[in-house]
């Protein structure tokens, strides 16, 4: 969409990197019990087969996804149907968790490698704004988290996780270390990213749109 992608990676690798670390931090010194919600994790047992045949099957969904211009193809589409196969009663493979720092690894220097020095130089105030906007974005979404929290009975620990806006995979590996319910966690970071995934381009298109729109026709309110 002819975004800047320098501008894009420091935002969010600014919000991720907040987020991981004030979360668990509030959570485990801030006085707010760990009480988890239903199991931390399900017990799969490891099993390199069933590992082997479900990466090879992920790369082929997340492939024909990514084709036909799926968004976050690679992530969301085995979830998807990993989720339909477990909700099926078929047990998959525990997956390694050297398996795991090595994907947060590449993630990471992915995301490094698209940082660009003359962007910094550039735009000397844009760190300090992408921080403001992370700190109101974690207050707002810690308030989310303590309403529903009160409202539907949830652990506020659990929730305070689920609804931070951190990343999938940064927030299941913090509720892990915490000891809370990782599944509820999952589910709200997962429709997060789909709905992310979804409406962000067409709430695009539509501001693209009405921007066409207030430039042809200054004049109109």
């Amino acid at each position: 969409y002819g975004a800047s992608v320098p501008a894009v990676a420091v935002a969010h690798s600014l919000r991720v990197s907040f987020v991981v670390i004030v979360v668990p931090f509030a959570v485990t010194y801030g006085g707010v019990p760990l009480e988890g919600f239903g199991p931390v994790r399900p017990d799969v047992p490891f099993n390199p087969r069933i590992l082997a045949l479900w990466l090879g099957a992920g790369f082929l969904i997340g492939g024909v996804a990514e084709r036909y211009r799926f968004h976050n193809g690679y992530l969301l589409m085995p979830i998807f149907f990993g989720a339909a196969l477990t909700v099926s009663g078929v047990t998959l493979s525990a997956v390694p968790h050297w398996m795991t720092d090595f994907a947060q690894l590449m993630f990471g220097l992915i995301l490094g490698a698209r940082y660009d020095r003359d962007f910094f130089i550039r735009y000397k105030l844009f760190v300090p704004f992408a921080l403001v906007n992370a700190v109101l974005i974690l207050v707002l979404s810690a308030l989310v988290g303590v309403l529903l929290s009160w409202a539907f009975g949830l652990p506020i620990a659990t929730m305070l996780v689920s609804t931070a806006p951190g990343g999938l995979a940064e927030m299941t590996l913090a509720a892990q270390a915490l000891g809370i319910g990782v599944p509820l966690v999952v589910a709200f970071h997962f429709f997060r990213v789909v709905v992310v995934n979804i409406g962000a381009q067409h709430i695009f298109v539509i501001g693209e749109r009405l921007t066409r729109r207030l430039r042809a026709h200054p004049g109109r309110s």
